[in-house]
């Protein structure tokens, strides 16, 4: 994709009409619709090609795995969790046991 082709995106998250994705830079960059401020932009244009929205504060390293502890992944810790709904964006502040999780957002109900 166009704007994301120069970045190792460690999280992404897709909204209903709109995607965020996170850098191991720490830059959050949001591309699709915005006419509920999806993106936080005050315009309510769309975008069409991601766009930087801002840079998260790096969070401090996690601690060391515990002797004999399977390693926790080679992703870089943030200590951020993207989600995205459709029309909503958030963005929290987790502490990550040291790797990414599988799943950041909650699991929607069963059917």
């Amino acid at each position: 994709m166009v704007g994301l082709q120069a970045r190792r995106v460690v999280q992404l998250a897709a909204g209903g009409a709109h995607s965020l994705a996170l850098d191991d830079g720490g830059a959050l960059l949001g591309w699709g619709a915005n006419h509920a401020g999806q993106l936080g932009l005050h315009q309510g244009d769309d975008r069409l090609q991601p766009v930087q929205l801002r840079t998260m504060p790096r969070a401090p390293p996690p601690p060391p795995e515990p002797r004999g502890a399977p390693p926790g992944g080679a992703a870089p810790f943030y200590g951020w969790a993207l989600c995205a709904g459709e029309a909503h964006s958030a963005v929290a502040r987790r502490a990550f046991p040291g790797a990414f999780p599988k799943r950041s957002c909650p699991a929607p109900p069963p059917p």
